[in-house]
């Protein structure tokens, strides 16, 4: 990661942690959300590239987080329920 970009993101994350630590929130709860961002931002980068839907493999490869989590991830967000199933909080 570049120097900028680190910087760059540091400067977002840090008050939104802050907001975020005053609401309650841990950072297992947050960690399972961002796992739900990654895989779906995979998904949807791949689409919008005209690529077929990506495999649970590359979706692996792509976010860092492990193939069966992405399943389990990907299975919550095709469910139609619209709730994302927090296990941390």
């Amino acid at each position: 990661m570049s120097a900028a970009l680190k910087s760059a993101a540091l400067s977002i994350l840090r008050p939104f942690v802050r907001y975020l630590i005053t609401q309650g929130w841990t950072y297992g709860a947050l960690a399972e959300l961002l796992k739900f961002v990654y895989v779906g931002e995979v998904i949807a980068l791949d689409q919008r590239d005209g690529k077929p839907v990506p495999t649970d493999s590359r979706v692996s490869l792509l976010s860092g987080i492990h193939r069966k989590e992405v399943r389990r991830l990907r299975e919550e967000l095709q469910s139609g329920s619209g709730e994302i199933a927090l296990r941390h909080g």
